[in-house]
């Protein structure tokens, strides 16, 4: 694996780690929550033409 895709999977791996985490610490309310999750985190439009080891983190 480049590096570039090392880096692209470790964040992707953080921010599903992390997520419900972060979203307590910032008391978000679970509509908020809904609305950021797949929409402006990890939207799986952005990972169109991605490498499947990449898309395949989003299922």
């Amino acid at each position: 694996m480049n590096h570039s895709l090392a880096i692209a999977r470790q964040q992707i791996e953080v921010i599903l780690e992390h997520w419900d985490a972060v979203c307590a610490d910032a008391q978000l309310s679970e509509v908020d929550r809904e609305l950021m999750w797949r929409r402006q985190f990890l939207n799986p439009f952005a990972f169109e033409g991605a490498p499947a080891e990449l898309a395949v983190l989003l299922h």
